[in-house]
């Protein structure tokens, strides 16, 4: 490269040429006049004369105190020399920023994608998990095995399966008071009496009554349940009348209650001093009849027959029943049955055909049960998956609502025994399929 000592050659002999070539006196920075200049020495002459040529010499110390001449043309070729090794050494810092760029580049879509994997990995380890609070089996893991299935009727079938001797043991009871009954002097003029009241109800008022059937275990789990319309209200029935009738059942009353008794091991207690009675459960005894259009059933009235711990005691009730009651004649049949406790008669209650056994008249006996109770406990579970790929993780969370966290399962119990009475014969009271029932005081 050229020292600077050279530069400052060029620029001042460039300097000097240019105020020659306009008549100028670089000394005096004064200019001639055109006479002047032509009467300039020969020696200014020649000195121009070497500018015109273009044959100006510079020259240059080197590092070995030699000088090396150089043409315009030479200097000009240094410069463009100096700008191509120039150009060359950003040429490649930016072929080097651009490898740079692109191994970053690769490096953040590597990134990303095991990233995309890591969430993808979570969201399905999360998902995994909500779909196994959501499956069938967990619900089912609550249920009594009875209710696997989903029906609670399973449950009443292995009742009354399970439950054949209790049955047979209270329907045979049942027939021996009945027994007991018609040899009662007052029988027949108490069995037209409730034949005449009966007759006379019609329905005044309805409401619906909704109970548990069985539960979807799929999801979103839920009771299943069913609605049946009742009667709640009655009219035409004369209950003064039904009253007075009391004393007349009162003479019945003993001996069928005591013939019930026989077959009741709690019954059987020793009964205290002055007392006539002991063991908690009802005999009743009514007539029924069809229920009128306005609900599809029948109506019972009639009088039961208790113990309060020593004496007897009696209430007058009414009834409506929802179900199939082809052997119940449309004008009027009597029935008679039993209730486990005082307390079981009243209220609403499931009716079921059971068989019964050929120890008993009839073949068959209408069973009545308590409505079952079914509830699922829910709750909002929490899940979080955390996956990770090649030290990239990803943390997924959910919720879920709705989740079972428990059953409550009350089933039927048994409450009553019953049968409807033809001419001193007992028959079922429904055909084989379950009514609902729904038994009320009068007071």
């Amino acid at each position: 490269m050229m020292s600077q000592q050279a530069v400052a050659v060029v620029f001042l002999c460039l300097g000097a040429a240019l105020a020659m070539d306009e008549g100028c006196d670089s000394a005096s920075g004064q200019c001639l006049s055109d006479n002047a200049i032509n009467n300039t020495s020969e020696e200014q002459s020649m000195h121009v004369g070497l500018l015109q040529s273009n044959l100006l010499v510079v020259k240059e110390r080197t590092g070995d105190d030699e000088l090396e001449e150089h043409s315009p043309r030479a200097l000009l070729s240094l410069r463009q020399e100096g700008r191509r090794r120039k150009g060359g050494f950003f040429n490649k810092a930016a072929k080097k920023a651009k490898q740079a760029a692109n191994a970053a580049k690769k490096a953040a879509n590597q990134a990303a994608e095991w990233t995309r994997q890591a969430a993808a990995g979570a969201e399905s380890a999360a998902n995994d998990a909500i779909n196994g609070l959501k499956a069938a089996s967990r619900t089912q893991g609550f249920l009594p095995n009875c209710l696997k299935g989903g029906n609670i009727v399973d449950c009443v079938k292995d009742d009354l399966s399970s439950s054949a001797t209790w049955i047979k043991q209270r329907a045979s009871a049942v027939q021996t008071g009945l027994n007991s009954l018609v040899t009662c002097p007052a029988y027949s003029s108490l069995s037209n009496s409730f034949k005449e009241l009966v007759k006379n109800i019609k329905c005044t008022s309805t409401t619906s009554i909704t109970y548990p059937t069985g539960i979807k275990t799929d999801w979103e789990p839920a009771v299943r349940t069913t609605s049946k319309q009742i009667c709640t209200g009655i009219g035409g029935l004369n209950t003064n009348s039904l009253k007075n009738l009391q004393s007349t059942f009162a003479q019945c009353a003993e001996g069928l209650y005591n013939g019930v008794a026989t077959g009741i091991s709690a019954a059987n207690a020793a009964i205290s001093a002055n007392c006539k009675c002991k063991a908690d459960f009802g005999v009743y005894f009514g007539a029924t009849i069809s229920a009128a259009a306005v609900v599809s059933g029948s109506f019972a009235t009639g009088f039961i027959v208790g113990c309060d711990g020593c004496n007897f005691k009696f209430k007058p009730w009414w009834s409506f029943f929802g179900g199939v009651t082809s052997n119940v004649a449309a004008d009027g049949g009597l029935m008679v049955g039993a209730a486990s406790t005082w307390g079981s008669f009243w209220g609403q209650a499931l009716v079921q055909a059971a068989s019964a056994g050929p120890n008993v008249v009839a073949a068959n006996v209408g069973v009545g049960i308590s409505l079952p109770q079914l509830s699922i406990q829910t709750s909002t579970q929490q899940v979080e998956k955390r996956i990770c790929v090649s030290g990239k993780c990803v943390t997924v969370k959910k919720s879920l609502g709705g989740v079972p966290s428990g059953i409550r399962f009350i089933p039927p119990a048994f409450g009553t025994v019953d049968f409807a009475i033809t001419g001193g014969v007992s028959i079922l009271p429904v055909d084989a399929s379950s009514g609902f029932a729904s038994c009320y005081a009068i007071d």
